[in-house]
């Protein structure tokens, strides 16, 4: 999964269209149809010939398994269509097959078949590869009906996978997702405040003051709005700070004078922003280190110019209707 994921960072590297990268994978599928056909196309007749252990050699194994492992590699990373269930299926297949040979020339008989062998390296690698262990194991018993067999292949991809997850991570599956900004580990929820923006659920405020105002003219708006924030734009619509109202009483009180300041003097500049593509995900996370009521929310150009607020009354708000959205699903398919 790693050479997958290389080949595909070296394929950006590539000074051609990218409609003509899967054609430059199909160079090296060419090549092998030509010298090596057992690595191409699903491998339907490649794992037959695996299993009935006496038509590919621990070298021919060996050629095999390598060359497919790089060719799967190049095509998936060059965009070549083509899956990774079946060929990590023979993969698996070739390298237990592998080690079931290597195993009958250092030990003789008495030891367990080759098609054991192939059979549990095929379900230990494509398992971790598509995220679903469970189902290895019973297509495993599906195809056999034999308990021994899936018990063995149990034992194989309980170990893959927790080898996988230490090296690797979740399946490959996840990981493509993962690098596309959806991390389905973190629940359904997570997921659906991902698809749902700060600007859906954006407010307008309703005292926006310049910074060249008084701190009268500030309390005379606050008095008129009965509201006790207010937030403080340059002439450009930035936004500088925000301004509380007992905070300019308690200034006013020991600095009577500082009725003439202008807002921009007195604002206390706010940390804690928002732009209009911010996911509530996101939102959620920043408003639970954060204990302001009000966030602003701001343009993600250059100049960050004010646009509204949100409260986190709001988000709470959208975060348990989410919930409540996934509980009704969830009761109603049961």
């Amino acid at each position: 999964m790693r050479l997958m994921l290389w080949t595909e960072r070296r394929s950006f590297e590539v000074p051609i269209p990218m409609a003509l990268k899967p054609a430059l994978a199909g160079i090296p599928v060419g090549l092998c149809l030509i010298w090596i056909p057992e690595v191409t196309g699903i491998g339907v007749e490649t794992m037959r010939s695996t299993l009935e252990g006496n038509v590919f050699g621990m070298g021919d194994l060996a050629v095999i398994l390598i060359v497919k492992l790089v060719l799967t590699a190049v095509c998936v990373g060059f965009g070549l269509a083509t899956g990774v269930f079946t060929p990590a299926l023979v993969i698996g297949l070739l390298f237990g097959a592998f080690v079931g040979q290597g195993l009958g020339i250092v030990f003789g008989s008495g030891h367990s078949d080759l098609g054991i062998f192939a059979v549990c390296g095929a379900v230990a690698v494509a398992s971790p590869v598509i995220g679903a262990p469970l189902s290895a194991i019973l297509i495993v018993f599906e195809l056999t009906r034999n308990y021994e067999l899936t018990t063995a292949a149990m034992l194989s991809v309980v170990f893959a996978n927790l080898v996988s997850y230490r090296i690797f991570g979740r399946s490959w599956f996840d990981r493509l997702l993962l690098n596309r900004g959806v991390d389905v580990s973190q629940g359904r929820d997570h997921l659906l405040l991902q698809s749902q923006s700060v600007a859906e659920s954006m407010d307008s405020p309703l005292v926006t003051v310049l910074g060249s105002e008084s701190l009268a003219e500030v309390l005379t708006q606050m008095d008129a709005q009965a509201r006790n924030l207010a937030w403080v734009v340059d002439s450009q619509h930035v936004l500088t700070g925000t301004l509380r109202y007992e905070a300019i009483r308690l200034l006013l009180i020991d600095q009577p004078d500082a009725v003439d300041w202008p807002a921009s003097q007195a604002a206390v500049s706010t940390s804690a922003v928002f732009t209009p593509e911010t996911n509530l995900a996101t939102a959620m996370q920043q408003v639970a280190n954060q204990n302001q009521d009000w966030i602003a929310v701001v343009d993600g150009g250059q100049h960050r110019r004010f646009l509204g607020i949100i409260s986190r009354a709001k988000i709470v708000t959208t975060y348990q209707a989410t919930l409540d959205r996934i509980r009704e699903e969830e009761q109603a398919s049961a």
